[in-house]
């Protein structure tokens, strides 16, 4: 299960039309960057060996896994009482939630069950005014889950993306 927060990163578009899935579309782009950066490789965006045949677009391919039951993609607001079994569950953008709303995703574990929370806490990676570097739900967790045998905890030395995102991180 792929999570994250609907936070625009400027002024909102506002309604969006469409079903769930349809309105979550936008919002998830990160998800489908990063499944299309594991498919494909090199400038000439060849398929990786034995990930997908040349006309299989990416989309195809999550919707294939969306209709299997292995992917989905949700936002917080329909997690209230669910339980997740047997699941492995991404928190994309945790920098972006509360303290609440992080307490909420791990309390929705159930047997068998993987969270994984992915964010920069930094200031400059915040675009949700009710949190900041010190207070968003990505902190909370680590600093309130640190002493416990059952979670880890990595910080990445360096910006992934590209020399120019460093070059920004780093400049502006």
């Amino acid at each position: 299960m792929f999570v994250r927060p609907v936070v625009p990163a400027g002024d909102d578009i506002g309604f969006l039309p469409g079903n769930e899935e349809e309105k979550l579309r936008p919002w998830m782009g990160s998800f489908y960057d990063a499944f299309e950066n594991l498919m494909y490789c090199g400038r000439n965006r060849k398929p990786r060996k034995n990930c997908m045949e040349d006309n299989t677009s990416v989309d195809a391919i999550i919707e294939n896994l969306k209709c299997a039951g292995t992917i989905d993609m949700k936002t917080f607001t329909y997690m209230r009482g669910r339980t997740l079994t047997d699941a492995f569950v991404i928190v994309d953008e945790a920098q972006e939630t509360t303290p609440h709303i992080a307490k909420l995703m791990m309390t929705r574990a159930g047997q068998n069950s993987k969270f994984v929370f992915i964010g920069d806490p930094t200031d400059n990676q915040i675009d949700n005014a009710l949190v900041d570097s010190r207070s968003n739900g990505l902190v909370y967790l680590v600093e309130r889950l640190k002493e416990s045998a059952l979670t880890g905890h990595v910080t990445l030395s360096q910006v992934e993306r590209s020399p120019l995102a460093r070059l920004a991180e780093n400049a502006l």
